[in-house]
């Protein structure tokens, strides 16, 4: 029997849907939720490795763990803009104790399989780095500007007719139009840091599910296409057989990032007849797009966790073939 951990919310739809599925295979799982680390939970390590935790009344033995998979390290309370004292003792305390983890896992990560590092993880807030990696090795990601030089930007926008959306460096921010709007509404924070500028590609949409580097899911995402960003927006999934050049793309892509688990945003561009790359997702949600394409993604990663730890603790490996 093995023991399986997962870092994440205990109450998160996902983190759940884990646990049970782990279960059913007859294996131990302990999910490490740092959500109230350090205000309510206690970590030790030394010799020993142990983290208190409310619902595991003898506490975990973090030495005992033979994998772990990361869904989210979220440390500590939550507190408003509107108590501006709090926010900051609080912004302290929850950094502190987000390094402590980061610690913590970078440990593990010598001694077990960890899925994702937080290297290969720190890529989805690290997007220059992880689009230079790419378009080094000859993956099909759109032509982006990480600036905030108005006249290379100008350059940029003119180069693509102006066709060319913008995001912040981290995840989280929806996607806009590099347009009169953008500017004026966030001209003040251009002055202060760059944005990522890239060439907008429009015409279908896709998202793709990979465990170990093997596709485990592809579907075509049907939206309002009055909105640049498809996340919230959905109204059909559909099946979509992906052509094998794109599909060895794509499998090389997440092997470059290291990202054994990943779900991948793919875009066909009408202009140029070509798919592009967007966005590789390290923990991306999959209980809404289980129901959309009738499939158990929580049952299909316990298995894969499985299979790593049976065959070398190689992260390579696909559950269920």
């Amino acid at each position: 029997m093995y023991t399986i951990g997962i870092a994440g919310h205990y109450q998160d739809k996902h983190v759940t849907s884990l646990v049970d599925a782990v279960r059913s295979l007859g294996h131990k799982v302990c999910v490490l939720d740092f959500n109230g680390f350090p205000r309510y939970n206690l970590l030790s390590w030394g010799k020993a490795m142990s983290y208190d935790h409310l619902l595991e009344s003898s506490g975990i033995d973090l030495a005992r763990l033979d994998i772990l998979l990361i869904r989210n390290i979220y440390c500590g309370p939550k507190i408003r803009m509107n108590n501006l004292a709090a926010f900051q003792e609080s912004s302290t305390m929850n950094y502190l104790a987000l390094r402590s983890i980061q610690s913590l896992i970078a440990y593990l990560e010598k001694r077990i399989p960890v899925i994702n590092t937080l290297y290969s993880a720190g890529y989805h807030s690290r997007k220059p780095s992880q689009y230079h990696l790419l378009n080094r090795h000859g993956i099909s990601v759109p032509e982006t500007l990480v600036a905030n030089n108005r006249n290379q930007i100008k350059g940029f926008l003119k180069k693509h007719g102006h066709r060319v959306i913008v995001k912040p460096q981290a995840s989280g921010a929806e996607v806009v139009m590099a347009d009169d709007a953008f500017f004026e509404s966030m001209g003040d924070v251009l002055k202060k840091r760059p944005f990522i500028f890239q060439q907008f590609v429009q015409g279908r949409s896709f998202r793709a599910y990979l465990l170990g580097a093997e596709i485990l899911s592809v579907g075509e995402i049907i939206f309002n296409r009055e909105y640049v960003d498809w996340r919230e927006r959905s109204e059909e999934i559909r099946h979509f057989e992906m052509p094998t050049e794109l599909a060895l793309e794509l499998k090389k892509a997440v092997r470059l990032l290291g990202l054994a688990y990943c779900a991948v945003d793919i875009e066909y561009d009408d202009a140029t007849g070509k798919f592009y790359f967007l966005d590789f997702n390290p923990s991306g949600l999959f209980t809404g797009w289980s129901k959309g394409v009738n499939i158990n993604m929580a049952q299909c990663i316990a298995d894969y966790l499985v299979k790593v730890l049976e065959h070398g603790k190689d992260i390579w490996i696909r559950g269920g073939e």
